[in-house]
């Protein structure tokens, strides 16, 4: 079976990804230019074209794998920190303390991507406002499955046992 970087082709955009998204995190996307990242992935700027049409289009690929990894570490840390959905949606928070913590931690990368880029129908906004609706569709599931409620539901239950402190 062919690992990830069996192609050199491959390699060479997987690289161009990993250190975009490494200075995207760092410094943010419209401040990082793309003769740094060429410069930091050591590739050059007809590679990078070969890839992506486009500084967004890096930008869009390196959000997609960013959500791809990212969710797919969010969820298995919850799965595995809780068993039952109800118990997932409090992990949910034990979980994201553990992201916040992390010395890597440099803010939401897609709240970033949407606040560089305003404009609701840019590829990059779209690409964001896709993660967060992905999470939102997660954290409306557990509260489904475990408070048998909608999320509206839930945060209506959580505001009502505040007001009970």
């Amino acid at each position: 079976m062919p690992q990830k970087n069996d192609n050199p082709v491959s390699e060479k955009r997987d690289q161009l990804i990993d250190t975009a998204l490494r200075l995207f995190a760092r410094h943010g996307f419209r401040a990082t230019g793309i003769d740094t990242i060429l410069a930091e992935a050591g590739v050059a700027k007809m590679t990078l074209y070969h890839h992506f049409k486009s500084k967004d289009a890096l930008i869009v690929a390196a959000l997609r794998r960013r959500d791809a990894e990212w969710r797919e570490w969010f969820i298995g840390r919850v799965t595995k920190l809780a068993g039952t959905p109800r118990e997932r949606l409090f992990a949910v928070f034990a979980v994201m303390e553990e992201w916040f913590r992390n010395k890597n931690y440099h803010g939401c990368s897609f709240g970033q991507a949407a606040t560089e880029f305003r404009d609701p129908k840019h590829s990059v906004h779209k690409m964001a406002l896709e993660h967060k609706q992905q999470m939102l569709a997660y954290f409306r599931e557990l509260a489904a499955a475990g408070f048998r409620m909608s999320w509206p539901g839930l945060a209506r239950y959580w505001r009502k046992k505040e007001g009970q402190s």
